[in-house]
């Protein structure tokens, strides 16, 4: 297969699409010999495509306009024989390649699955328009020749789209445990000026469906039982003031920390920083956790999670033995893991290491395309 991986989403914009699509495409170009990506254009892009060990092609506008922009450059390509084959990282992409399969210029088209783009309903306040976006949504994924839920639970949802099981293959998220690993943590303790206190570390976008309102609820009664508990959030977002503001009005300000968006490289040494990795998501309306890269990346650095029961979360760790799936609506389950992990080190040891063996033998991205590749030619052969 000649392949060009199209992703509305893409480095050097950060986020789990992004990294999804970038870690697929070294892989695929690796295991097929070539990969082309075709992305949005970015005012910062020059230097991420230089580095890549693959083709960027870059399409006029941003990611709204993928689904358009995107159809010059895949004839173009698949015109010169550079492709034959196009995956998508979201279905908006596809009308433009199933367009050109039909037209004999491309052999196959894929699609991956995560969970919230199946969910959207951009035209709610619009019941008719609402019926047209859903009505084409199904038809361009069930027209694709395979498509790729990262989870069990968005396979769910593409069931109850109609697309058929025979052509449905779960190819779960991964992560790279040579990036992320297990490391010392006295220089970042210092750095941060948090000592020998025990961390609890979030990391991603803050959104409501993050769920970590609830871990700064619960902060009070957990530090009645561990008195030096310090939460670290990393990341931005629209709820940033709104949970700042709580922390205050909860009396932990002093306990909760914002750290903002940290250097990409420098992740694995703020998890090794973490005793507890910790993320409650929920469901949000349409917004959910398809999958949930982040406890892939603290299992990986031997960190144990908790980790909502929402959506995919449930693929993404072993409950019980990588770390613990909670109720994100039940501040109590979430208090009395917190402060069993918390108080008990050789159980975060325990559960820390398990989930670095699980990423070395099933969650890495080498994982991910392998499996990935098996299944385009399994169902397109």
């Amino acid at each position: 297969m000649k392949i060009a991986l199209v992703t509305q989403d893409f480095p050097p914009a950060m986020g789990g699409i992004q990294t999804y699509s970038y870690e697929l495409a070294s892989r695929l170009h690796r295991d097929l010999a070539e990969c082309t990506v075709v992305a949005p254009s970015h005012r910062l892009a020059a230097e991420t495509d230089a580095a890549a060990p693959f083709r960027v092609e870059r399409c006029v506008g941003s990611c709204d306009w993928l689904p358009l922009s995107s159809v010059p450059t895949l004839a173009r390509l698949a015109g010169s024989g550079r492709i034959d084959t196009t995956f998508h990282a979201q279905w908006q992409t596809l009308p433009g390649a199933l367009m050109l399969r039909k037209l004999g210029m491309l052999k196959r088209v894929f699609v991956a699955a995560h969970g919230r783009e199946l969910l959207l309903s951009p035209f709610a306040g619009s019941p008719a328009l609402q019926r047209v976006y859903d009505a084409q949504r199904r038809r361009w994924i069930q027209a694709a020749d395979g498509v790729f839920p990262v989870s069990h639970f968005t396979a769910g949802l593409l069931e109850q789209l109609g697309v058929s099981a025979a052509r449905t293959r779960v190819v779960s998220n991964g992560t790279d445990p040579e990036f992320f690993r297990p490391l010392p943590a006295a220089e970042m303790r210092e750095r941060l000026g948090v000592g020998e206190r025990r961390v609890l570390l979030s990391a991603g976008r803050l959104t409501k469906r993050k769920g970590l309102d609830q871990v700064i609820s619960m902060l009070p009664k957990i530090a009645d039982q561990v008195p030096d508990v310090l939460f670290l959030i990393i990341g931005e977002g629209e709820e940033r003031e709104s949970l700042a503001a709580q922390a205050r009005d909860t009396g932990v300000s002093e306990r909760v920390r914002f750290l903002g968006q940290v250097p990409f490289a420098e992740l694995p040494q703020y998890y090794a920083v973490a005793d507890v990795f910790v993320t409650p998501c929920r469901d949000v309306g349409p917004s959910v956790e398809g999958f949930g890269l982040v406890f892939l990346e603290a299992n990986a650095c031997g960190k144990p999670v908790l980790a909502g029961r929402s959506g995919g979360t449930s693929d993404a760790l072993d409950d019980g033995e990588t770390g613990f799936l909670i109720n994100p609506e039940d501040g109590g389950e979430l208090l009395a893991r917190a402060v069993q992990l918390l108080t008990d080190p050789e159980l975060r040891r325990r559960m820390g290491d398990a989930g670095r063996r699980r990423v070395l033998a099933r969650g890495s991205w080498d994982h991910t395309s392998t499996r990935l590749v098996s299944a385009m030619r399994e169902l397109a052969p």
